[in-house]
């Protein structure tokens, strides 16, 4: 499960410590519980 939490947290500590890359916004949150949410098999949830 230590995955899990590496794949919420990655992609936003990467914007947060990387200048010049785009703000965190709605759409990568989104984003990035969706991927989680699909990669524990929650049933009906599908990546757009």
């Amino acid at each position: 499960m230590e995955w899990i939490s590496d794949l919420l947290t990655g992609p936003l500590l990467m914007r947060v410590l990387l200048p010049g890359l785009q703000r965190i916004d709605t759409a990568l949150i989104e984003h990035t519980i969706g991927v989680a949410m699909v990669e524990l098999g929650s049933p009906g949830r599908q990546l757009r």
